[in-house]
């Protein structure tokens, strides 16, 4: 393991990494997009990190547990906010330079299960509605890689070497996993929780893991 300490990133081989500004202005240089979504439509944004979900570094084999979000158990009921967990790739070849995210409804006792909106952006709150699988030349988060259905079930590969492989997390550069409660990729700002009217609310959620 590695000295570095914040704001630079380490990998498990020891390699550090300064992360560059504001990777979401830089991307989007020309302007940022104004589609419906990407700002999250207003809604309040609630930041976990990547080490503090998961217990570990992107890249790194996950342990025999799942992070684990309750939105249900939030005031209000998961409603008007969404969750985003910065991560920092290092490598872009090895073991270091790709993770899967896997997710499920959550399997507590007697749990309601709730389905999610799940994106991979430079920009915190992302949630446009995808177009074709692989983006466009000009935004590569637009795709079907970089963002899933609205699903109680889903899974998204990140890579770091190739952007064919996966949505491409460029090394070095700040990006987010965002996550809610609703469904977000419509065009329009939701009505409702996936978690409102569940029998108990407190229990909707989602389970993620990274492999």
């Amino acid at each position: 393991a590695s000295s570095c300490t914040s704001p630079r990133v380490c990998s498990t081989t020891g390699k550090c990494v300064e992360p560059s500004g504001d990777h979401c202005s830089e991307y989007y240089s020309a302007g940022l997009p104004t589609a419906a979504g990407f700002d999250a439509y207003g809604w309040a944004r609630i930041e976990l990190s990547f080490l503090d979900a998961f217990g570990v570094k992107p890249g790194e084999a996950m342990p025999a547990q799942e992070f684990r979000w309750l939105p249900g158990q939030q005031v209000p009921a998961a409603f008007n906010n969404y969750l985003a967990i910065p991560f920092v790739m290092t490598e872009t070849s090895g073991p270091d330079s790709q993770f899967q995210l896997r997710w499920i409804a959550t399997q507590l006792p007697g749990a309601s299960t709730g389905a999610v909106s799940v994106s991979i952006s430079p920009c915190a709150g992302d949630f446009r509605a995808p177009t074709t699988l692989q983006g466009n030349a000009s935004d590569l988060y637009l795709g079907g890689l970089c963002r899933s259905t609205f699903n109680t079930a889903g899974q998204l590969v990140i890579d770091s070497g190739n952007p064919e492989s996966g949505c491409y997390a460029p090394p070095g550069k700040q990006m987010f996993i965002n996550i809610a409660a609703a469904n977000m990729f419509e065009g329009a700002p939701p009505t409702t929780s996936s978690c409102v009217g569940l029998d108990p609310p407190s229990n909707c959620g989602v389970s993620m893991r990274n492999d």
